[in-house]
Parts: structure tokens; sequence; C-alpha cells
């Protein structure tokens, strides 16, 4: 790989949903329908990304590989899953945009007028010490400043900002349990009002009590990722440091029920995730067992290895995605490239002074994406010991 070649990094990411080939390719054929005549009211560039989206359909690639740099083939059997489920609401071509436009402008270098994500970090704090975690490394710990929750003006500002920018997408969670915040439902819902097209979150599920079961399902995320990294107790609670494993499966179990019974329309999706660590690695088939037919995504990723690991670099000469697709805005206001800067070395702005706009088109963001495209992420810290997100 040269680098000006687009870093396609193998990420480990297995990630099934619920419909056979049959329905998938019925989906392809109702959604390529969709895009052929489509128009989005704002009018936003949509016509010149239609006839990439339509490529992608048309192909019947269900893989969401992207092929060299520059092209994206075919969207993901659970992309498809989800825009077919969006056909009803209206919001099928405009989720197929996003996720075009995801895949693709770090493919061919475009600058979006805007983040197409931001990780915004509702709770810095944790319950838990997972190992594979910086929750705990003694480093991360010994700087009180990396902990705290996110003021709900702070968060207000930050959607408003985005969704008057053409945002898509929030994940309410980077380095923290997003359940330690007592307005997490009303932060989701603040994001689903203000129209966003992918508002999630990623949780431990140790807290998920059947009250706030009920206020999330309530607000209606879109999507909501239980962290379940193995199938047997003593080998849970080895990686999930204070987590019970009973009462975690249960929890989402219970989740699942009340999700069944009393919203049977709700647009919110669970994916129960395994982040595989060594010792789990045995444990991968009894997972998709357990909640291949409970949950509506299983997904398997293997751990990342982050700058507290060493300062050897990673090898390759691989440019990153993320610099083309999102920024981090972490509970206090301030912005990073990603969460393996758990450790602050690259920061690029606080939305306290700074529009999210201002920092995403800085020179400091030109000067590290152009690091990427040279093959050169070894000269900037946090990118240095990554091995691809």
């Amino acid at each position: 790989m040269t680098g000006q070649d687009v870093g396609v990094v193998d990420r480990h990411f297995d990630l099934t949903g619920r419909l056979s080939r049959a329905e998938l390719e019925a989906a392809r054929l109702a959604l390529l329908e969709a895009a052929r005549t489509a128009a989005l009211p704002d009018g936003r560039g949509f016509d010149q990304d239609r006839e990439g989206i339509l490529a992608c359909l048309a192909s019947g690639d269900f893989t969401g590989k992207e092929a060299g740099a520059g092209r994206f083939t075919g969207f993901a059997a659970t992309e498809l899953e989800e825009a077919a489920r969006r056909l009803p609401r209206g919001e099928a071509v405009a989720y197929l945009r996003y996720r075009y436009r995801w895949h693709h402008c770090p493919h061919s270098r475009t600058v979006p007028d805007f983040p197409i994500h931001l990780g915004i970090e509702s709770a810095s704090l944790c319950n838990l010490r997972c190992t594979m975690c910086f929750q705990s490394d003694p480093s991360f710990r010994r700087d009180k400043g990396n902990f705290g929750l996110m003021d709900f003006d702070l968060y207000r500002r930050i959607i408003d900002e985005g969704a008057a920018k053409g945002l898509c997408s929030v994940k309410l969670s980077i380095r923290g349990e997003p359940l330690l915040h007592p307005r997490l439902p009303d932060m989701v819902a603040y994001a689903r009002k203000s129209r966003l097209l992918d508002v999630m979150l990623n949780t431990n599920a140790t807290l998920l009590t059947e009250d706030k079961a009920r206020a999330l399902l309530d607000a209606e995320p879109h999507l909501i990722v239980f962290s379940v990294d193995a199938d047997t107790k003593r080998t849970f609670e080895s990686i999930r440091v204070g987590a019970d494993f009973e009462a975690v499966v249960g929890n989402v179990e219970r989740f699942l029920q009340i999700r069944a019974k009393d919203y049977p329309g709700s647009i919110t999706r669970a994916r129960v995730q395994m982040t595989v660590v060594p010792e789990a690695e045995g444990e991968i088939p009894a997972v998709r067992r357990r909640w291949a037919s409970l949950a509506d995504q299983v997904a398997i990723k293997r751990v990342v290895l982050r700058q507290a690991d060493g300062d050897a670099a990673t090898p390759g000469d691989w440019g990153c995605r993320v610099l083309w697709q999102r920024l981090d805005v972490h509970y206090d206001g301030g912005v990073w490239l990603c969460d393996n800067d758990y450790h602050g070395k690259c920061p690029l702005g606080d939305v306290r002074r700074d529009s999210l706009e201002s920092i995403w088109h800085s020179g400091r963001m030109a000067s590290l994406r152009a690091l990427h495209a040279a093959g050169r992420r070894t000269e900037i810290a946090p990118c240095r010991r990554c091995s691809g997100l």
C-alpha cells in the first residue's frame, strides 16, 4: 500500500442482522426504486451523490466493503436492513445518502461541509474497569479533569449547530458509561427531535433498570449497543471488572422483552457487541448462539491497540478514514480526533469558544488530513500507535 492509496484497515468487525438473503434482495430492489425517484427537500448536493448510491444498490453487493481508492461498491447487509425499515417513514434515501457519504468521503478525500457524525461524551465516568479499556489505565485515572458529565445546555448548542449544518448522526458515548448521566433520555429525545438520522449509544448495561429501559425506549434512539464480551460468568467478569454476568444478561433480555411487548413499533434497534480479547476467543460461537435470535444485530470486533500500549509505531502507512467523517466532543467541550486520543495529545478546539464548523475546516485539520493522505500518520501522536478504527 502506498501513501496515495486509501488505508482500508482490517477492523475485524463482523456485524450480522436478521434478514435472509431473499429479504435483503427484496429490500435492495425497493430501495433502488426509491433512490431513483427521491428528491430531498433541502437538495443539499443530493443529486451529485445519487449516481453513486444507485450504483451501490444496483451492484447487488451486500458486503459493505470498499474496493480501493475512491470506490465504495455496495452497502452492507445491515445498512440495507436499516434503510428498508425506514421506507414507511420516508427516511430511507436520506439514510442511504448518509451511509454513502460515510464510506465515500474518506476514499475520495472529500471533506464534507460539516462532520457526518459526532461522538458526544454524555459522561466520561464509568462504573467498570474493563481490562481492554482506558478506564483501567492508571495514567488516565490520575487526571481528575478527565471525568465529568456534559452540561445539557452545552449539549443542546452542539446539536443545534449540527442540525442546522447537515449533521447526520451522533453517538452519546465515548470514554464513559452514558447511563450515568441522569438526563441521557432527554439527550436522546433532543437529538431525535432535531431530526438526526442516526442517534446511538453504547452501554455496559449494568445500570439498565426497567425504568431506564422504558425511558430510553420512550426517547427512541435508533441504536443501542450492549457490550457483552463473553458467554461465561468467569470469563465475562474477568474482562468487565466490576460487572455481574447474570445481571447484565438479565438487563439486556428484559430490555428486549419490554420492547417486544410494549413498544412493538419501536425504531430502536438493539445490538449485542462482543469485543474479543484473547481469553474470550473460544466463546465467540456461544455469544452468537445466545443472542442471534434475541438481538437485532450481533457484532464481533477485536481490541484496537491504543497509544498507552507503547511507543513503537504500528505497521502500515495507511490513512485513517476518521478525519473525513467525524469529530469527538468530550464532556467539557474539548474536541478531539477520536477516542484513541484519550490522553488528549492532539486537541482540535473547544466548542465553548469555537464552532464545530470552524474546527472541522481549520488549518489544523487540513494538516492532519494531509499527513494521513501522504501515509505519514505515525507523525501524529495518537495515530502512531493505532491499528485502525
